[in-house]
C-alpha cells in the first residue's frame, strides 16, 4: 500500500490528453472517491455531473479558466451544488440548513482533491476545471441559480507529454511556515 505522501508527490496536472476511453468502471470508482470526501456538518451538498460527450466536453474547457491550454479529457466531471443547501450570503457554517458561501465553495472542492488523487492512484491523467459558471452548457442541466464551480478533466496522458519541461515543483517548506521553522 502506497503511503498517503507517496500518493500526493506522484499526483500532477495533466496537460495533454490522448484519445483513450477512460473505461466506465474507472470512473465509477473515481467518483466514489468523490462521494466520500468530507463536508462542512457532513452536509454533502453535491451532486456529480459525468461528462463524456466530446463536444460538450469541449465548450466545458471553453468555459473553464485556463481551459485552453489543456487538450481535451475524454471525461469531465462537474461538482455542482445543490441549491436547497447553499446560500449566497457570508455567514459561517449552516444556518436554515444552507451552506454559506464561503463553506459550499470548500465542500466543492473537497470531492474534487478526492477524485483527483483517486485518479493519479490509478494511473489516470486529470486537471482540475475552475468553471465560468455563466459560460457552461445549457445540456448539463445545471438549475438557475446551482453552482458549478469546478470540474475534473479525465483521461490518458498523451504518451511523451512530459518530455516538454514541465516542471513539478514546491517552494520549500521553511518558504511556507509563518517564522521559517518548526
Amino acid at each position: 500500500m502506497k503511503s498517503f505522501l507517496q500518493l500526493a508527490l506522484k499526483r500532477r496536472t495533466t496537460y495533454e490528453f490522448s484519445r483513450k476511453k477512460v473505461p466506465a468502471e474507472i470512473i465509477r470508482k473515481v467518483l466514489e472517491a468523490g462521494r466520500w470526501a468530507p463536508s462542512v456538518m457532513n452536509s454533502q451538498p453535491w451532486q456529480f455531473i459525468v461528462v463524456r460527450d466530446e463536444k460538450t466536453i469541449r465548450e466545458i474547457m471553453r468555459a473553464s479558466y485556463y481551459g485552453l491550454f489543456h487538450t481535451a479529457p475524454n471525461a469531465i466531471i462537474i461538482v455542482a451544488l445543490l441549491p436547497s443547501m447553499v446560500s449566497d450570503k457570508l455567514h459561517r457554517g449552516m444556518i436554515n440548513g444552507k451552506l454559506g458561501r464561503d463553506e459550499s465553495l470548500l465542500c466543492a472542492s473537497m470531492p474534487i482533491l478526492m477524485m483527483d488523487l483517486a485518479c493519479a492512484d490509478m494511473g489516470i491523467g486529470s486537471c482540475i476545471l475552475s468553471l465560468d459558471e455563466t459560460r457552461l452548457p445549457k445540456s448539463l442541466g445545471i438549475a438557475k441559480g446551482q453552482r458549478a464551480p469546478l470540474g475534473l478533466g479525465m483521461g490518458y496522458e498523451e504518451r511523451g507529454a512530459r518530455e516538454t519541461g514541465q516542471t513539478h515543483c514546491r517552494k520549500p517548506l521553511a518558504e511556507l511556515l509563518k517564522d521559517g521553522r518548526l
